[in-house]
């Protein structure tokens, strides 16, 4: 499974054996999807899910995590792993299929929540656009009015006030 995720097209791809290492990828990556162990043991240290998946909650709330267990998981951690708004559990005995299928599904509600984002960028910039272009018609108006006043102040001054040009 990892060899396959490796090579995912249009998205990076990061493993990690330590809770460490986890945690360092989340706050310097912070990658759109999370797949995390509930539980492993790694060179003698018990990687703790909850507590990574807590950290990727603090650091990226919109990512989708994924629980991956080995094991026939106690109703409390699955009960934890739902209250800090986990994607998902899935047993690693499950089907790739299902797995796949899971991914698939986190990786298009990232690209509709991309173009989205894209669309809302897209009416602001226009909206602001429309702004600017409306304050350049106010002030080409201003100005204009401005220049017609002084021309005419220039005309009545010259013309109608004693002490013009013509005497």
């Amino acid at each position: 499974m990892q060899s396959r995720l490796k090579y995912a097209k249009g998205f990076d791809v990061y493993t990690t054996c330590t809770e460490f290492e986890a945690t360092e990828i989340i706050e310097k990556e912070r990658p759109d999807i999370c797949i995390i162990e509930l539980y492993q043991m790694e060179n003698k240290y018990f990687i703790d899910g909850i507590k990574i998946l807590k950290k990727a909650r603090e650091c990226i709330p919109d990512a989708y995590c994924l629980m991956l267990t080995f094991f026939d998981t106690p109703f409390t951690v699955i009960a934890e792993a739902h209250k800090q708004d986990a994607y998902g559990i899935l047993r690693k005995s499950d089907e790739i299929k299902s797995f796949m299928s899971i991914l698939t599904k986190m990786a298009y509600l990232i690209l509709e929540r991309q173009k989205l984002g894209l669309a809302q960028a897209t009416d602001q910039i226009e909206h602001r656009l429309n702004n600017i272009e409306k304050f350049g018609h106010l002030l080409d108006e201003f100005l204009y009015q401005e220049s017609v006043k002084r021309t005419l102040k220039d005309m009545l001054r010259e013309n109608f006030i004693p002490g013009g040009e013509d005497e």
